[in-house]
């Protein structure tokens, strides 16, 4: 198949069928291996049948949401951008300078308020992967329910509710 070539991909099992472009094609001992670049429509399709998480991610509002992460040892908080948010965990845009602060940790502290909330949530992390994003960073951090005061609480009344609207 020829680079840039519209196609259709199909799967059997179950029954899938998207819009691609291939974009790239590599010869290896046993034959061809091409990558493809799905259309849209085609994401939520595959996102949907291939999404294993445990629960359901909410993008955040138009409005920035700030997040200040702390880490044990650091002389200073770093700060981000809240991307994402479900009730096991957020994913954070964080400026790459402040990966140097943030890089060598595994464990963070989140604060940040939600809007329509009167105080700043505090969620202890686990950073579960970083990615270069643009020109940021992106952190997945999975939250730590027993290492967050009253997490039952804050997830109930702060976390499951939002994704119900």
């Amino acid at each position: 198949m020829p680079i840039a070539e519209l196609v259709t991909v199909t799967l059997t099992q179950p029954e899938v069928t998207v819009n691609a472009r291939v974009v790239n094609c590599q010869v290896d001992g046993v034959g061809l291996s091409y990558r493809f670049e799905v259309d849209a429509q085609g994401r939520v399709t595959l996102g949907a049948l291939l999404n294993q998480r445990g629960a359901v991610r909410v993008s955040t509002s138009t409005s920035a949401i700030d997040v200040a992460m702390f880490v044990k040892g650091a002389e200073r908080s770093a700060r981000g951008v809240l991307n994402d948010i479900s009730e096991t965990g957020a994913s954070v845009l964080v400026a790459t300078e402040d990966e140097r602060t943030l890089f060598a940790s595994i464990r963070v502290g989140l604060e940040f308020l939600l809007p329509g909330d009167g105080k700043p949530l505090r969620l202890a992390g686990s950073v579960r992967n970083r990615a270069l994003v643009g020109s940021a960073i992106r952190y997945g951090i999975q939250f730590l329910p027993k290492e967050t005061p009253d997490f039952e609480a804050i997830q109930k009344a702060h976390l499951r509710v939002r994704h119900q609207a």
